[in-house]
C-alpha cells in the first residue's frame, strides 16, 4: 500500500508525463469496488480506501490528467459510497462528505449556469440544423475523422457530467448554501 504522503512521488516516478483517463477510472472503479458493502472487509479499511482515492482523485485532476468534471464526478460518487456505508464524516476526507464532494464539484463546474443553458441551446439548435455533413461518416476509420469538440462543447459535457452525480448526494446536504447552489443546478438541468 501506497502511504497518502508519498502518492504523489510514486506516481511522478510511474507516469514523468501523465496517467491516462482510462488508468484513473480503472482505479476508481477498483477502489468503489473494493469498498462496496458486498464485501467483507471492516470498516478502517474502507476509510483507507476511500481516503487515498480523494487524494488520488485531486492528484489526477491537478497533474491534468483527467479534467476538473470527471474527479468531481469521482468524488461525488465515492462520498456517496461512503453515505450508503454510513461511514462517519468525522473519518473521512472533507472532500469525501457530501458537503465537501458537493463544494469541490461547484468549484470546478466548467461553466455558469447561465453560460450552460446557452451552450446546450446552441447545441441544440446545431443538432437540428445539421445535414448529413455534421456527423462522422459511416464505415470511415475512426482515425479519418479528426474534428474534436470546442471547448464550450468540452465545458458543457463537463456540466452534464458533474450534474448527473450530484443528486446522488443532494439530500444528505447540511450546508445551506450549498444546498442551494446544488439545488440551482439541478433546476437547470432539464434545460442541458
Amino acid at each position: 500500500m501506497i502511504p497518502l504522503d508519498s502518492l504523489g512521488e510514486w506516481l511522478r516516478a510511474r507516469f514523468p508525463r501523465r496517467a491516462s483517463p482510462q488508468w484513473w477510472q480503472a482505479l476508481f472503479e477498483s477502489v468503489e469496488s473494493a469498498v462496496s458493502p458486498l464485501r467483507n472487509v471492516d470498516r478502517s479499511q474502507r476509510i483507507s480506501d476511500l481516503k487515498i482515492s480523494a487524494v488520488a482523485a485531486i492528484l489526477a485532476v491537478e497533474r491534468r490528467d483527467i479534467d476538473a468534471s470527471l474527479g468531481a464526478y469521482w468524488l461525488l460518487r465515492l462520498a456517496a459510497a461512503a453515505v450508503r456505508l454510513d461511514l462517519p464524516v468525522s473519518e473521512l476526507p472533507v472532500v469525501l462528505t457530501p458537503d465537501g464532494s458537493a463544494a469541490w464539484a461547484l468549484d470546478h463546474v466548467p461553466l455558469p449556469r447561465d453560460e450552460a443553458v446557452a451552450a446546450a441551446q446552441s447545441r441544440r439548435g446545431q443538432y437540428l440544423a445539421a445535414d448529413e455533413s455534421f456527423f462522422a461518416p459511416v464505415g470511415s476509420p475512426y482515425d479519418s475523422v479528426s474534428q474534436e469538440p470546442d471547448a464550450q462543447a468540452l465545458a458543457l459535457r463537463g456540466v452534464e457530467r458533474i450534474l448527473s452525480a450530484l443528486p446522488w448526494i443532494a439530500d444528505r446536504l447540511t450546508n445551506p448554501e450549498i444546498r442551494r447552489e446544488v439545488q440551482a443546478w439541478l433546476a437547470i438541468e432539464g434545460q442541458l
